[in-house]
């Protein structure tokens, strides 16, 4: 007999967190319909060239392998490549910009951990044909809304400028073969902290003197104005007008921003963001960027673009850990048919309900009435209807609420009126 058992790092997802998932995912993307963006999928498996060569020393972590034919193929690490692939094929049917979000899987071969998962579900936005600071602003905007829209009350998008960095790191004259180094290093700062990062640095090779300036100009504590204002012999006009146009939209006391942010991967070269909550120490809860140079591999146009990544587990953790309630408060209805030759009345009864959008299921199984209402209450039902001889004969249904326990006799339009309720 085979060991049923799951691979490290994969889930089996059911029941309570099968709905909240579902909720999550639902309530983002009728926000993101909202503001015009439109579905898109791409395949699992990509050729390995296309995937590759995109997001620096994480290329490792890239599932990728020889299938029957020789080919080297890669399963998907993200979604943003495939739709950079996707957009250089299409760009001339779809019409630019274009505005898309995409849920589905990817795989990393990373260590798994808490919100950390060798499969794991990305739901992703994105607007790709214009390098426009509105797409930014809209972005940013956007995220505000959708982590509001399930519940969060907290949440902070830590945002950074890739260009910002590069003046700051032209400005101390970091040569080119240490560019890198210390990008990668400053990535870690949320991990092991900035004084940690910067150590890493001369590990590395990268001068003291040089690793001590980057400290002192990273480890700078204020407000979004107060950061602008130590910065201003820097590049920070993006900064500057985003900021303002939080300020003016109402958003800008859930913009942080946080040099540290500097994500390692190679294809991010503008607004760099990702977002936390300030009540829980989970980690990020998702994150983006601008991204001008992802398409010229695949086409000869340029279509710059900007996306976001809500990491659907950890939202979950996170409103879990939050005690954010996302459970359905809908009625659900188990009819239970008293006899066999009452089936076909439930199955009546159940499109009727159907019809009128209240969530409803047939007893298939004929067992006695107290394991009935036991498999009830584990489907998370609300409700048990009862048809038998009486209820046939006068039309009616015997309505069971399974909270208060009390029971009572209604016809269909009663019964409908109070499932609704």
């Amino acid at each position: 007999m085979i060991k049923a058992q799951l691979l490290k790092g994969f889930q089996d997802v059911y029941g309570k967190d099968a709905n909240l998932k579902e909720n999550i995912c639902r309530k983002i993307i009728s926000e993101l319909k909202l503001h015009g963006y439109t579905p898109l999928e791409t395949p699992v498996l990509e050729y390995a060239e296309v995937l590759m060569g995109n997001i620096g020393e994480d290329e490792k972590l890239i599932y990728n392998f020889k299938d029957h034919g020789e080919r080297h193929i890669a399963m998907k690490y993200d979604h943003t490549v495939s739709l950079a692939r996707f957009v250089a094929n299409n760009h001339m049917e779809i019409g630019l910009p274009f505005k898309r979000y995409q849920l589905g899987p990817s795989f990393r071969a990373d260590k798994p951990q808490k919100g950390r998962l060798r499969q794991f579900t990305q739901l992703d936005f994105d607007i790709l044909g214009t390098n426009e600071i509105s797409a930014e602003i809209e972005t940013l905007n956007l995220i505000v809304k959708c982590y509001k829209k399930i519940g969060f009350n907290s949440i902070k998008i830590h945002i950074n400028d890739r260009k910002l960095v590069d003046s700051i790191i032209e400005n101390l004259k970091i040569s080119e073969e240490n560019q890198k180094d210390v990008f990668i290093c400053l990535d870690k700062t949320d991990k092991i902290g900035l004084k940690a990062a910067c150590e890493l640095m001369i590990e590395r090779g990268i001068p003291k003197n040089i690793a001590d300036k980057l400290f002192e100009i990273f480890n700078i504590q204020g407000s979004n104005q107060e950061v602008l204002d130590h910065l201003a012999n820097f590049n920070i006009q993006t900064l500057e007008k985003i900021i303002k146009a939080a300020k003016e939209m109402g958003f800008e006391d859930n913009l942080h921003i946080n040099l540290g942010v500097v994500r390692g991967l190679d294809y991010y070269t503008g607004l760099v963001f990702e977002v936390l909550d300030e009540d829980i120490k989970i980690g990020s809860l998702g994150s983006g960027g601008r991204y001008e140079n992802l398409c010229e591999r695949f086409t000869h146009e340029n279509i710059s673009g900007i996306g976001y990544s809500f990491g659907v587990e950890r939202v979950m953790i996170a409103m879990q850990e939050l005690k954010i309630d996302q459970q359905t408060k809908e009625n659900k209805a188990l009819i239970v048919a008293l006899d066999s030759k009452f089936t076909l009345n439930a199955f009546v009864l159940n499109n009727q309900l159907a019809d009128e959008n209240i969530i409803s299921e047939i007893a298939l199984k004929d067992t006695k009435l107290a394991k009935q209402i036991k498999y009830a209450e584990k489907k998370n039902c609300s409700h048990v209807i009862l048809i038998g001889e009486d209820e046939v004969k006068n039309q009616t249904f015997t309505l069971k609420n399974l909270e208060s326990q009390e029971q009572e006799t209604l016809d269909l339009e009663s019964l409908v009126i109070k499932l609704k309720g």
